[in-house]
């Protein structure tokens, strides 16, 4: 969508991150940092979403996450949920200080893996008054067993290759299926996600890609997955005391989000919905989404 102002900030470490600022009409409005999920690009992200917060009133700031798209970092197209949440905390600040915003009013919306980053960093910055997951990735644990088979085995190896013998360019794997095949098979060479929601993503992403002329790439580096196993966003739940809207497909793991929301510190809501933010479409159930969304701000914000 257009009418945004191209913003970049600093990281705690130094690293320049890049993002769109969709600033709504007013002074001290409220704003929403919306926090990619793996694999995606602030375009991505922001889309209709953004269209719709800021027609509700509220300011958007969306970023690349460091080594993705128009960010600076190195190595290009890595995942680490525990460093995004670092990060997350710079991209508050960042947004902080633009123009119009309310610092008293900031919420993070976190979509897929971005919501793992989202909870983690809502335990612990008091700066955050409402947080709002997607589809979120809670658990390195429980996902690991469906990594494609010997893939975490090759990243320990990669580790101890570069500890023995000095740097080296990345391995990487692919992150989403591109075909009917790919999306149904399971081998060493399979991409990390599987199944039909995962082929429609990447199709979503791919035509985004396209429509866009965004420089996507369909990877990840093969050290993602170490830092994904190891990362637990639902240990962190317990100490996200503000208020929590916790959004997921109906046909996700209805008993696991509902135990992980149950721990929450503070508010949380846990809404079932009939389409993913990640594939940024029509339907009913994507407006339905949005809708859950910004009532809960409104409310609570």
């Amino acid at each position: 969508m257009a009418d945004f102002e191209a913003v970049e900030f600093s990281t705690f470490d130094g690293v320049t991150l890049r993002g769109d600022f969709f600033r709504t009409d007013g002074h001290n409005r409220p704003a929403v940092v919306l926090v990619p999920g793996l694999g995606m690009l602030k375009e991505h992200a922001s889309g209709r979403i953004a269209a719709a917060l800021r027609d509700a009133g509220y300011s958007v700031f969306a970023y690349d996450h460091r080594g993705y798209g128009s960010s600076d970092g190195a190595p290009r197209q890595q995942t680490d949920p525990l460093q995004q949440s670092e990060d997350l905390h710079d991209a508050v600040s960042a947004a902080a200080r633009l123009p119009g915003v309310d610092a008293s009013r900031m919420a993070v919306l976190g979509i897929g893996h971005g919501g793992g980053a989202a909870l983690m960093a809502a335990a612990c910055d008091p700066r955050v008054k409402t947080v709002i997951v997607s589809d979120p990735f809670i658990s390195g644990r429980l996902d690991a067993p469906l990594y494609p088979p010997t893939q975490l085995l090759r990243a320990w190896s990669e580790r101890e290759d570069v500890t023995a013998c000095g740097p080296r360019q990345p391995l990487y794997l692919q992150c989403w299926p591109e075909n009917y095949e790919q999306a149904h098979t399971i081998g060493r060479d399979s991409p990390l996600m599987r199944g039909n929601a995962s082929l429609d993503r990447f199709r979503a992403f791919r035509a985004d890609a396209h429509e866009l002329r965004l420089s996507w790439e369909n990877k990840i580096t093969l050290q993602s997955l170490y830092r994904l196993a190891r990362s637990e966003p639902r240990d962190h739940v317990p100490r996200v005391t503000c208020p929590l809207l916790y959004l997921v497909e109906m046909n996700g793991p209805s008993v696991v989000h509902k135990q992980i929301v149950s721990t929450a510190g503070g508010y949380a809501e846990l809404n079932f919905t009939q389409s993913s933010y990640l594939l940024r479409d029509h339907t009913a159930g994507f407006h339905d989404a949005l809708h859950k969304q910004v009532d809960f701000l409104r409310h609570h914000l």
